[in-house]
């Protein structure tokens, strides 16, 4: 895929289910993959300091759903607006957990403080991907069954439909493109596997071309930036950024 790219990191998914070619390396910012990209700078949690946030993140979730969240939109507008106030208690359970090689604010210092807000950005997408792929898992079987019920039912009568799609729970491309840009500054070139960004990026690029598997785009750093808070922009240091965009075997 896109075989005149060296390096090329996906983006913004980050799981196996997303995979979009053998020379396409996925990010993942728990430290599971060992055939993940690797990130430069690297992340400031150890893999199993990440691995405790997620398990508490997946905690905390379940709990949402049974106590106070009525919808995907809920549960999203909870992580937005918990995100950036995640922090003292969980860091000091978390650096219990890792020991001394986990993040410590006092040691770090604005850089590293933004790396850990990148990763952290990161883990919550990912979670929401693996509710994603739970949910359509959920979803085949439900869809299986309505089938099978309206087979035994008479033509003119209904099965209950489902009006959630499962999409609503990944997290937008352009929330967590910031840290993709921070962590995968040494790709040559980035492949989209994302059907939401692959239709909106294009009117981004300043330039494009045509190969035989992929559209290559160029999209200059002022037009990403509108989507980068200011903490991140030192960390987003090329002029330009490429993307790939091929053909999307999943569908999303």
């Amino acid at each position: 895929m896109c075989e005149q790219f060296r390096l090329l990191a996906a983006v913004p998914r980050m799981h196996e289910e997303f995979a979009a070619g053998q020379n396409v390396l996925l990010l993942d910012p728990t430290g599971q993959n060992a055939a993940a990209f690797t990130p430069q700078p690297p992340f400031v949690w150890t893999a199993p300091y990440a691995r405790q946030f997620l398990a508490d993140l997946q905690e905390n979730t379940r709990q949402l759903a049974k106590d106070k969240v009525q919808n995907a939109y809920d549960l999203l507008n909870y992580q937005q607006s918990v995100l950036p106030a995640m922090g003292s208690e969980e860091s000091a359970a978390l650096r219990r957990f890792a020991g001394q090689s986990g993040f410590d604010a006092a040691d770090g210092g604005t850089e590293r403080e933004i790396l850990l807000a990148a990763q952290r950005m990161l883990l919550v997408a990912y979670h929401n991907e693996s509710l994603y792929l739970e949910l359509c898992r959920v979803n085949e079987a439900f869809a299986a069954q309505q089938k099978a019920l309206k087979s035994l039912l008479d033509e003119n009568e209904n099965t209950a439909q489902a009006d959630f799609s499962p999409a609503d729970m990944l997290t937008l491309w352009h929330r967590v493109l910031p840290a993709f840009l921070v962590f995968c500054g040494q790709a040559d070139a980035f492949f989209v596997n994302d059907g939401v960004m692959a239709a909106e990026l294009p009117d981004l690029a300043e330039r494009s071309a045509e190969h035989d598997d992929c559209t290559e785009y160029a999209v200059p750093r002022a037009k990403l930036l509108r989507y980068v808070p200011e903490r991140f922009r030192a960390l987003c240091a090329k002029e330009t950024y490429y993307f790939c965009i091929g053909k999307l075997e999943n569908g999303i």
